[in-house]
């Protein structure tokens, strides 16, 4: 799938992405049940604190609103699958080396626009790099639209993530 194909709105995850966030939620329930717990205990120690009660209060509802939003994330979000296909192709999560014109080669992991880390070789499939090699076999050469003017690459070489996390194998 691409993002075109998901909607304009619509917030695109793989997999690996998709259970960093549901593990992300699960942290904060859990955060927030030990905080409820903790102050209900402390509330019966320390008596009727007004100022405690509504710093407590407040982090709960902190909590709750932080909670609501990853949940509306997940809800809203469409699951791509980074696997299937030929394994020489670009998609979610591949390892792609890149050629350019001048003979300089890169290395990108294209990622959904949320799992973008750039210090990470991370590059987005909005991107105009992204685009033109998503979906792209090995030997593929590729005109990457710029604002100075198209460039040309080649998909030099293709590996795909074996873990689901999105990270593409080295």
């Amino acid at each position: 799938m691409t993002r075109a194909e998901a909607g304009p709105e619509e917030l695109v995850l793989t997999e690996g992405r998709w259970q960093q966030v549901s593990d992300h939620l699960a942290a904060l329930r859990a955060q927030r049940a030990e905080r409820v717990a903790a102050y209900a205990e402390a509330a019966k120690q320390e008596g009727p604190d007004q100022f405690l009660l509504h710093y407590r209060q407040a982090e709960i509802a902190f909590l709750d609103r932080r909670i609501a939003q990853v949940e509306d994330t997940l809800a809203g979000a469409t699951l791509v699958d980074g696997t299937g296909g030929p394994a020489d192709t670009v998609r979610f999560g591949s390892r792609v080396r890149v050629r350019w014109e001048d003979g300089a080669e890169e290395e990108y992991v294209v990622v959904t626009p949320p799992e973008l880390e750039l210090r990470s070789g991370h590059i987005s499939c909005e991107s105009p790099v992204g685009r033109a090699v998503l979906g792209r076999r090995n030997g593929a050469v590729v005109a990457v639209v710029t604002p100075s003017g198209p460039l040309g690459l080649q998909v030099v070489s293709v590996a795909q993530a074996t873990d689901g996390s999105g990270g593409g194998a080295a």
